[in-house]
């Protein structure tokens, strides 16, 4: 049971991580734009 607690947690960490990569990219490229 605790296996899969981990498994969610990792998971969830992981988005969270792609996320905040994702909105730096972004950011990124507005500031090359302007």
């Amino acid at each position: 049971m605790g296996m899969v607690v981990e498994i969610e947690r990792v998971q969830f960490l992981t988005l969270v991580v792609t996320a905040i990569v994702i909105v730096m990219l972004v950011l990124q490229g507005l500031v090359q734009l302007v």
